[in-house]
C-alpha cells in the first residue's frame, strides 16, 4: 500500500509502507525531481512584502543566471546573484534593501531573471 503526492514544481513523494515482525511499521521513501522544461521566475512570496520576500526560479540546465532588482525608472537597485546555476529548482531572498544595505523606499519594483536563453520579469510591491 503507498501513495504519491506531487508537488507544483514536479518533485513527486511515494511513500509505501509495510509491517514486519522485527520492526513494525516501515515506511519508505522515493522522491524523483524532474529538470523545469524552460528557465524561468517563480511567484515571490509574500508579494506586497514589508521586510523581504523569496524568489523562486528554475534552470532548465547547467548555466548563467543573475536575477536583480530594479525601480520604476529601470536603474539597478541591487543584484541578488550572478553566476553559474545547476540545472534545477532555486531561490534568492531580496531583503528590500539595495546594493549599499541601505533600505529601499515603499514602492514597486521589478524583478529580471536573465539566462543566456530565456529570461522573465515580475513585479514585487514592497510596503513599509
Amino acid at each position: 500500500a503507498g501513495f504519491t503526492v506531487t508537488a507544483r514544481s514536479g518533485t513527486a513523494l511515494r511513500l509505501r509502507g509495510h509491517r514486519t515482525r522485527q520492526t513494525g511499521p516501515v515506511f519508505e521513501a522515493a522522491i524523483a525531481v524532474r529538470s523545469p522544461a524552460a528557465s524561468a521566475l517563480d511567484r515571490a512570496a509574500p508579494n506586497p512584502f514589508r521586510s523581504a520576500t523569496r524568489i523562486g526560479f528554475a534552470m532548465a540546465a547547467d548555466g548563467d543566471a543573475a536575477i536583480a532588482i530594479y525601480d520604476v525608472l529601470g536603474r539597478r537597485v541591487r543584484t541578488l546573484l550572478s553566476g553559474r546555476w545547476a540545472a534545477g529548482y532555486h531561490s534568492v531572498v531580496w531583503d528590500g534593501r539595495n546594493a549599499d544595505g541601505a533600505a529601499v523606499a515603499a514602492g514597486i519594483y521589478f524583478c529580471r531573471l536573465t539566462t543566456p536563453r530565456s529570461g522573465g520579469c515580475q513585479r514585487l510591491v514592497l510596503v513599509r
